[in-house]
C-alpha cells in the first residue's frame, strides 16, 4: 500500500511539473510574441544625400495610406537616422523632405526600411541657388562662408584639415596665413582660441560652417586683418557626452597625441572639461650658403645643419555655462597649459672662406631648452538680450612664465674652441575687458562698445661668457579702444561702416629705468566701410579697412641671441607700428569664388640682415621699419562636383613692391609668387579618399625669395557606427619633395638656404564620440590680439 501511495504521489508531482513547464512555455511564447510585435511597431531608417552623407534635421512624416490622415512626424538626428511609432498591421505613406532636396513619398510598413537617398533639387530663392550639393562656399556680407556639415569636408578629420582646404589660406608651420592679410585670429562658437592645437581637438564632423572675414570691422582690434569663425553643429539633449582621440605620427621619429573631452549637461547648466597630452619629435636638414661683403674681403660660409626638436606638452581646461533663460547666460572657462620639456639639438658643420681661402672649420653642438611653467588663462562672460538690445561682456586674465636656456659647444680645427651659454626669462601678465552692445533699429543694426587691455611683460637675458651684452627689458602698456558700426540692409544691398579709436601708452624700462626715447604713445582712428550686392546670380562684396600691425614683444626686446660665430639675432625696441590701408573685392557664384585685394602699407615691419658692427663679417638678423610697400593678392577657387568626385582648385597670386638695401645699393623684391592647391576628394560609401597636390613658384615675400616647392598627399577616412567612430590615415609628402628653401638678402650679404622639414610622414588618427552633447559656452574673450603679441 505504501508503494502504491508513493507511486500516486510521484505521478501527481510529474503531472504538476509538466503543467507548470507548459504554462511557462506558453507565457514565454506570449511575451516573446508581444516583444516581437512591439519591436515591429517602429519604423526606422536613415536619410542620406546622393554621396551617402547623412542628412540631419530632415522632416519625416507618417501618413495613413487608406485615408491620408496624419499619423505622426519627426526629424532625423545628426546621423540621419529616425524612428516613428506605428502599428504592425497597417500600411503607411512616408514623406521625407529637406531644403534643397527633392521630396520623397513612399509606402512602408513597420520595421527598418534602410537608407533613403534624397536627390538634389535647385530652387531659386531671391536670386540665390540652393541645391543639395550645398555650395562649398558663398559670400555673406563680405565674408566667405563655407558649409561643412553634410559635405565631404565634414569627413576631413579635424578642424585643421578643414581650414587648409579653404580658398585663400595656406599652412605656415603651426599657424595659418590668409593671403594678403597674414595670420588670422580664430573663434569657435564665438570664443577666441589662443592655442591652435585646439583645432586638432575639434572633429570636422562637429563643424557646421567656417566663416572667413578678410576685412574685419570696428569691433575687432585694429591689428586684426583676418578672422576665422568656426560654428559647430548644434547639439541637444542632457547627460554626459564626450570624445577621445589618439594620434600617432611616424616621420623621421615617432610622435603621438592623446586627448579626452567631457561635457555634462543638465537643464540649463553645462559643465565641460578636456585634457590633452602631446609628445612630438621632428627632424630638419638644412644647407646654408652665406656670402658676406666687407671692406676688402668676400666671406663665404658654408654650413650643414641637422636639427632634432623634441617636446612634451599638456593642455587642460574646465568651465561651466549657465543659461538663466533664453535671453541671458553667463559662464567661466579656465585653461592651463604647460611645456615641461622642450629641447632642440642642433649639429652644425661650418666651413669659412675669406677671398676663397679657407680660414676656419668649426663643428657646433647646440642645445636649446625651453620650459613654460603653467600658463594660465581665465575668461568670464555674460550675454544678455533686452528687447532690441543685445549685450556681450567679457573679461580675460593671462599669465605665463617662460625660461629659455642655450648651450653651444664650438670645436674648431683652425682657431680656438669655446662654449657659449645663455639664459633668458620672460614673465607676462595681461588683463582685458570688452563690452559689445548691439541695438536693432528697424532692419538695421547699430553696434558699439569698448575694449581695455593692460599688459606687463619683463624679459631678462644673460650670456655667461659675456660675449654678448646682458639685457633687462620691462614693458608696461595700456590700451583703450572705443568703436561704433552700423549695418543697413537695403533690399538686396547691404551697407556697413564702422570707426574705431585706439589709445596706446607703452612705457619701456631698461634695468627698471624708464627710457623715454623707446616709450610710445599712439592715438589713431581706424575706419572701415563695405557694400555687398548681387550682380545677377553672383554675390559681390567691396570693402575698405584701415588696420595696424604692432610689433610683437619679442620683436621689441633688446637682447642679442647667439646663433653661431658669424650670425646673431636681435629685437629692435625702436620699431613703430605699421598702418595698412586695404581694399578688397570678392565674388561668389555657385562653385566659383574670387578675391582681389590691394594694400598700401606705411612703416612696414620687415626683417633685415645687417653687419653687427661696421666692416664686420658677423651678420645680425633684426627688424626695421621701411618707408612703404604695396601688396596685392588675387585668389580664384573652383570646386565643382562630378558624381562621387569633388575636385577643388585653389590658386593664389601674391605680390609686393618692396625695395630693400643690398650690397651698397638697392634691390627690388617684386617677383610675384603663385600658390596652387589641387584637392581631389572621392566619396566611396563610408570611405573618403583624398589625393592632394600643392605647389608654389619662385617669388618674393618680404626680404626673401622663395624657391619652388611641391608636395603630394594621400588621405583615407573610414567611418563606423553612424560616425561615432572614425579612422583616418594620412600620408604626407609622399615623394619627399616639399621644401622650405629661399634666398634671403641683407645690406651686405645674401643667404642661400635649402631646407627639408620632416614633411614625409604617415599619420594615423582614431576618434570615438559618445553622446555628442556640445558645450554651450558663449564667451568671446577680450584682449585677443594682445595674447598673440605675448
Amino acid at each position: 500500500m505504501l508503494l502504491i501511495a508513493m507511486h500516486r504521489i510521484l505521478n501527481r508531482l510529474l503531472l504538476e511539473y509538466k503543467y507548470i513547464k507548459m504554462k511557462q512555455l506558453v507565457l514565454f511564447l506570449f511575451f516573446s510574441s508581444q516583444c516581437l510585435i512591439n519591436i515591429a511597431q517602429t519604423i526606422t531608417g536613415k536619410i542620406t544625400d546622393a554621396t551617402h552623407n547623412p542628412l540631419s534635421f530632415a522632416n519625416v512624416v507618417l501618413i495613413n495610406a487608406k485615408d491620408s490622415a496624419f499619423v505622426t512626424g519627426t526629424t532625423s538626428n545628426e546621423n540621419g537616422t529616425f524612428a516613428l511609432k506605428a502599428s504592425a498591421t497597417n500600411e503607411y505613406l512616408l514623406r521625407v523632405s529637406s531644403i534643397g532636396y527633392k521630396n520623397i513619398i513612399m509606402t512602408c510598413k513597420a520595421g527598418d526600411i534602410g537608407a533613403i537617398v534624397l536627390s538634389p533639387e535647385e530652387q531659386v530663392l531671391k536670386g540665390a541657388v540652393v541645391t543639395a550639393m550645398r555650395p562649398t562656399f558663398k559670400l555673406k556680407d563680405g565674408a566667405l562662408v563655407t558649409n561643412v556639415q553634410n559635405s565631404l569636408l565634414s569627413k576631413s578629420g579635424t578642424a585643421n584639415d578643414v581650414i587648409i582646404k579653404l580658398p585663400g589660406i595656406r599652412k605656415e608651420g603651426d599657424s595659418f596665413n590668409v593671403f594678403g592679410k597674414g595670420t588670422p585670429i580664430v573663434y569657435i562658437n564665438g570664443r577666441k582660441i589662443e592655442d591652435l592645437t585646439e583645432l586638432d581637438r575639434l572633429s570636422s564632423s562637429d563643424i557646421a560652417q567656417v566663416e572667413l572675414i578678410t576685412n574685419p570691422g570696428a569691433q575687432y582690434d585694429a591689428s586684426v586683418k583676418a578672422v576665422l569663425k568656426i560654428k559647430t553643429v548644434k547639439k541637444v539633449g542632457d547627460g554626459l557626452g564626450g570624445s577621445v582621440r589618439s594620434v600617432i605620427r611616424q616621420g623621421d621619429k615617432t610622435s603621438f597625441t592623446e586627448q579626452a573631452n567631457l561635457n555634462y549637461r543638465k537643464n540649463n547648466l553645462d559643465v565641460f572639461g578636456s585634457f590633452t597630452f602631446d609628445f612630438s619629435q621632428l627632424y630638419q636638414k638644412q644647407l646654408d650658403r652665406t656670402t658676406t661683403l666687407t671692406k676688402d674681403t668676400v666671406w663665404n660660409i658654408n654650413s650643414s645643419l641637422t636639427i632634432h626638436p623634441r617636446w612634451s606638452y599638456y593642455y587642460s581646461n574646465v568651465g561651466f555655462n549657465y543659461e538663466i533663460n533664453d535671453n541671458q547666460s553667463f559662464g567661466i572657462n579656465y585653461e592651463l597649459t604647460e611645456v615641461p620639456s622642450s629641447n632642440t639639438h642642433l649639429f652644425t658643420n661650418e666651413q669659412v672662406y675669406a677671398n676663397q681661402n679657407q680660414t676656419d672649420l668649426i663643428n657646433y653642438y647646440t642645445q636649446w631648452s625651453n620650459k613654460v611653467t603653467p600658463l594660465h588663462q581665465l575668461n568670464a562672460y555674460y550675454n544678455g538680450t533686452f528687447g532690441k538690445l543685445k549685450t556681450y561682456f567679457n573679461n580675460d586674465y593671462y599669465y605665463s612664465n617662460t625660461r629659455f636656456l642655450q648651450f653651444i659647444n664650438e670645436t674648431s680645427q683652425i682657431s680656438s674652441n669655446r662654449d657659449v651659454d645663455s639664459k633668458s626669462n620672460t614673465h607676462s601678465s595681461m588683463f582685458a575687458s570688452k563690452l559689445v552692445l548691439d541695438y536693432l533699429i528697424g532692419k538695421s543694426t547699430l553696434e558699439g562698445g569698448y575694449e581695455y587691455i593692460y599688459t606687463d611683460r619683463k624679459e631678462t637675458y644673460l650670456n655667461e661668457q659675456a660675449y654678448l651684452p646682458t639685457t633687462d627689458d620691462h614693458i608696461k602698456e595700456h590700451h583703450l579702444a572705443g568703436f561704433v558700426s552700423l549695418s543697413v540692409p537695403l533690399n538686396k544691398v547691404n551697407l556697413n561702416a564702422g570707426l574705431r579709436f585706439e589709445h596706446v601708452a607703452s612705457d619701456y624700462y631698461e634695468f627698471e629705468k624708464l627710457v623715454d626715447a623707446q616709450s610710445r604713445k599712439y592715438d589713431n582712428w581706424f575706419p572701415n566701410v563695405g557694400i555687398s550686392f548681387p550682380i545677377g546670380r553672383m554675390s559681390t562684396s567691396l570693402s575698405y579697412t584701415a588696420k595696424t600691425r604692432r610689433p610683437s614683444y619679442r620683436e621689441l626686446n633688446n637682447n642679442i641671441q647667439y646663433d653661431d660665430r658669424y650670425q646673431y639675432e636681435s629685437g629692435n625696441p625702436k620699431l613703430r607700428p605699421e598702418i595698412n590701408h586695404d581694399i578688397t573685392l570678392s565674388n561668389s557664384y555657385k562653385w566659383f569664388y574670387s578675391s582681389l585685394s590691394y594694400q598700401y602699407v606705411t612703416n612696414p615691419i620687415e626683417p633685415i640682415f645687417e653687419p653687427y658692427k661696421e666692416n664686420s663679417n658677423i651678420s645680425i638678423l633684426t627688424n626695421k621699419n621701411y618707408g612703404h610697400v604695396n601688396n596685392y593678392d588675387a585668389t580664384v577657387s573652383l570646386s565643382p562636383k562630378i558624381g562621387f568626385w569633388s575636385p577643388t582648385l585653389n590658386t593664389d597670386l601674391t605680390g609686393q613692391d618692396l625695395v630693400i638695401p643690398y650690397m651698397g645699393g638697392t634691390l627690388k623684391m617684386n617677383n610675384p609668387v603663385l600658390f596652387i592647391k589641387q584637392l581631389n576628394n572621392f566619396s566611396l560609401g563610408d570611405y573618403l579618399l583624398s589625393l592632394n597636390f600643392k605647389y608654389n613658384t619662385r617669388g618674393s615675400i618680404g626680404i626673401a625669395e622663395l624657391k619652388p616647392s611641391k608636395q603630394f598627399d594621400v588621405e583615407v577616412v573610414k567611418s563606423f557606427c553612424h560616425d561615432r567612430l572614425s579612422l583616418q590615415l594620412q600620408c604626407t609628402d609622399i615623394f619627399r619633395s616639399a621644401r622650405n628653401s629661399m634666398y634671403s638678402y641683407g645690406t651686405m650679404m645674401v643667404l642661400d638656404k635649402w631646407n627639408y622639414s620632416d614633411s614625409q610622414a604617415v599619420k594615423f588618427t582614431l576618434r570615438y564620440n559618445f553622446n555628442k552633447a556640445k558645450s554651450k559656452y558663449k564667451g568671446t574673450g577680450a584682449g585677443q590680439d594682445e595674447k598673440s603679441r605675448l
